[in-house]
């Protein structure tokens, strides 16, 4: 007599590398590109990316405005945060600490790591310095919301 086997559980779908799910929301989102922002490297949990100082950035003293270096610290963690678990999150708080300008010319350095993920919150700090100088330009604390979903489909 010949059993049936019993029920498979459906294989696990593998999860996207984080760099392809950086670049699915690089393509999507219109700030990322309008700042020009590269992705350096992305790790799950962990990213580098870079955005030149241009002069369309500046503030009234030719610094890349404080409301831009933001910008770009919350795109670095939120892309970082999303490509995590490949799941949708949204920034729902940050914290910024301004410690010097960038002017036009340089290149911005945003080095992104998850400090905590539990359930639906994640925090993550952003050291952005200069490639240049290697100075520190910003510091930023950042919280995720993650509301559920995927970001990309393997």
């Amino acid at each position: 007599m010949v059993h049936p086997k019993p029920p498979q559980p459906p294989e696990a779908t593998p999860m996207p590398s984080a760099l392809d799910i950086m670049r699915h929301m690089a393509g999507q989102n219109p700030v990322f590109k309008f700042l020009q922002i590269e992705i350096l490297e992305a790790e799950h949990g962990r990213a580098r990316f870079a955005m030149a100082v241009r002069r369309e950035v500046t503030n009234t003293f030719g610094n890349c405005h404080g409301g831009i270096t933001f910008a770009f610290a919350d795109i670095c963690f939120g892309f970082t945060a999303n490509a995590a678990r490949n799941e949708k999150g949204v920034s729902s708080s940050a914290e910024i600490h301004w410690l010097a300008p960038g002017l036009v010319g340089d290149r911005l350095i945003g080095d992104v790591r998850e400090v905590w993920h539990e359930g639906r919150n994640g925090l993550y700090d952003v050291t952005i310095t200069n490639e240049h100088t290697g100075t520190v330009v910003a510091i930023v604390h950042g919280r995720m919301r993650f509301v559920g979903g995927r970001v990309l489909d393997a």
